[in-house]
């Protein structure tokens, strides 16, 4: 690579966190808005038929079999070592793949609609008019869901060619609009079917869009694979390790929900959704980093710069490690008023909010060591070194499923909802904290040992920074019980940001500084 292309690489991968940041920050905020709205609105069991049918639609993306996460590392490769026409052919294959598996995908999403739609499988509370509902979320479900997967080919081209301000705006505006529509919909009085029918027309028209500029700005184009078969086999055998992985993301963020739904109601759903809700966030935030570096990762690799891989994984998991534990340490300190601020007008009982802030917390915990490691993933791909922790996360996910489903049963009815998360707690800290972590070390060499040295640090600025933050309001101040929580909220999280933020810059000021490099 040369010098001018490496440097503009770099501008792209700052300019592309920046703005994915700022565009992360409007849709979290929009998003802490919305839900509350629209749990007022359509009411708690209306609402967890809604997270019930996403979480069901989502697994028809298994069908991908990963095959969409492998685009970039074919394509760098293609260009690479054969030039324009191979990279043609490459984008020609994909092409033909995500057409057969968006069909294949509309095909079972619709088959599930029926089958819930008329009762033939049953779930817990059941009734004429909510499998009436169900059915039309599940169908306007499946057809946005396969569609926008087919045209996630060019959404992925666009990722490939470091355009990521188009990207990160284009993701922008369906957040935006799809909010805008809902919202102006709930208040007009509609019900949750004409919500789903929204968000799924806005994210379609904005795919068309992006097809729009990848063709006709950045000109995408096509040929035929010269070889079909041996080109499939080749890039099949990579991703049915990265498939494995899409079932473990698979089964954290969604048989949760499901499980509930079957065994307890669509109330748990509701509650247990918002609780996950944290940790999905968290998810984005930690992504929003190490994906901007997966174009880089794999030139390096191509390149065989093992030194400057393992330079770059210290850089970017300290860097997410200051961000996670800034979200996690903030909202130990407010989100308690935060939650009562968010919901508590909703209906949700005192119990009920208690829950979701218990649930939301552990979540947050749970995902730090994981999440500030993500960058391990693009590097583990990019080496095609990710069979063996895809193995070993599948074979923890699928356990976790039983032990989620025995703690639903046995614990007491009020507590039900934090069954799914001892089933993760136990697939998490085995596949993705334990093991994870030993494999990058003997394997990737990549420095472990200095990342839980950095770890141990930074958690402890952010657990000190809490108890400050919890000592003065419980025991020096106490603010006025007339005050909303809302002030209560960002007086809390105000003062834990100052309080950790001067101690991350004291302490860490040239590691800073390096990170512009």
């Amino acid at each position: 690579m040369s010098t001018c292309e490496e440097e503009r690489q770099h501008k792209n991968i700052r300019y592309g966190i920046v703005i994915t940041y700022v565009r992360l920050f409007i849709s979290i905020a929009i998003s802490l808005l919305y839900p509350p709205y629209l749990l007022s609105k359509v009411g708690i069991v209306d609402n967890g038929l809604y997270f019930f049918s996403t979480s069901l639609i989502t697994y028809t993306l298994l069908i991908s079999l990963g095959m969409e996460n492998s685009y970039v590392r074919f394509a760098t490769i293609s260009e690479k070592e054969k030039g324009e026409d191979s990279l043609k052919q490459i984008n020609g294959f994909y092409l033909i793949c995500f057409a057969i598996m968006a069909g294949l995908m509309l095909l079972v999403g619709i088959t599930l609609s029926f089958l819930y739609g008329y009762g033939v499988i049953p779930y817990e509370g059941s009734t004429p008019d909510s499998q009436k509902t169900l059915f039309s979320l599940l169908l306007i479900c499946s057809v946005s869901s396969s569609a926008d997967f087919f045209l996630s080919l060019f959404t992925w081209y666009v990722y490939y060619r470091s355009h990521f301000i188009f990207e990160q705006c284009l993701y922008l505006a369906i957040h935006v609009f799809t909010v805008l529509g809902c919202f102006l919909a709930l208040y007009f009085g509609c019900d949750i079917v004409v919500v789903a029918f929204i968000a799924a027309a806005v994210l379609l028209l904005f795919d068309v869009l992006g097809l729009f500029y990848v063709l006709f700005t950045l000109r995408m184009s096509f040929k035929k694979p010269d070889s079909f078969g041996p080109l499939f086999k080749q890039i099949f055998s990579f991703t049915l390790y990265i498939f494995l992985m899409m079932i473990v993301s698979s089964i954290n963020a969604n048989v949760g929900k499901t499980l509930l739904g079957q065994m307890v109601g669509m109330g748990a759903v509701t509650l247990f959704g918002y609780g996950l809700q944290f940790y999905m966030y968290e998810s984005q935030i930690s992504i929003a980093i190490s994906s901007q570096f997966s174009p880089r990762i794999n030139s390096l690799v191509v390149d065989n710069k093992t030194q400057e891989i393992s330079s770059l994984f210290s850089k970017v998991s300290f860097l997410q490690m200051i961000v996670l534990f800034l979200i996690v340490g903030g909202f130990a300190s407010c989100g308690m008023d935060f939650i009562y601020a968010w919901l508590g007008n909703t209906g949700l009982s005192d119990r009920n909010l208690l829950g979701i802030f218990a649930l939301s917390l552990s979540f947050l915990l749970l995902g730090l060591i994981p999440l500030s490691q993500q960058l391990g993933l693009e590097i583990q791909r990019a080496e095609n070194k990710h069979k063996y922790l895809a193995i070993v996360n599948i074979v923890c996910a699928v356990a976790s499923i039983g032990i989620s489903a025995l703690a639903i049963y046995f614990l007491p009815t009020n507590y039900k909802i934090f069954g799914p998360f001892i089933g993760m707690a136990v697939s998490v800290i085995v596949g993705m904290v334990i093991f994870s972590s030993v494999y990058y070390q003997k394997e990737l060499s990549l420095p472990i040992k200095r990342y839980f040295i950095g770890f141990l640090k930074i958690g402890f600025i952010a657990a000190f920074s809490w108890a400050i933050v919890f000592a003065v309001f419980k025991y020096a101040i106490i603010l006025p019980a007339e005050w909303n929580r809302w002030g209560d909220t960002l007086i809390k999280g105000c003062l834990f940001s100052l309080i950790y933020g001067g101690c991350i810059f004291f302490l860490y000021k040239k590691q800073l500084i390096s990170l512009r490099e």
